[in-house]
């Protein structure tokens, strides 16, 4: 079962369990050559190749066919479902999935790092009243 490198509103436990279906084991994990960034006007981040670049977040462990499906539905349109390699804190290597912005929806990342902890403080609670696609996911 594959594994699911998160770094944006996916970190946040429930809000993974609310759109995969599942409480999933996690542990910390880096994602290097990617960039955050904030989108325009949005609560959540977009990652993009970027050689120079690494960040944080979390990986999943062991999702089912059915959680990646309600993943594929809820990241919609914007995300392409990539392979990549995450590295966990003991410094091993790991293969994982990654949701990383389209090239055409680039034009919305704006350059300014998405942080996590302002998203808990700020941005949670208007992405769970607002954000309409949690009611739409099959399951």
């Amino acid at each position: 079962m594959p594994h699911l490198f998160t770094y944006g509103s996916l970190m946040c436990p429930e809000i993974m369990a609310r759109v995969a279906g599942v409480q999933a084991a996690s542990t910390p994990a880096t994602l290097h050559h990617f960039r955050r960034s904030r989108l325009q006007d949005l609560d959540y981040p977009g990652i993009f190749p970027d050689d120079a670049s690494r960040l944080s977040g979390i990986l999943y462990l062991h999702l089912d066919e059915e959680a990646i499906r309600r993943l594929d539905d809820f990241e919609g349109e914007q995300y392409q479902r990539l392979a990549v390699e995450v590295e966990l804190e003991d410094g091993r290597l790991q293969p994982a999935m990654a949701y990383v912005l389209k090239e055409r929806y680039r034009p919305l990342a704006t350059g300014e790092e998405w942080d996590f902890a302002t998203f808990l403080a700020e941005g949670k609670q208007h992405f769970l009243a607002t954000y309409c696609g949690f009611a739409t996911l099959r399951g």
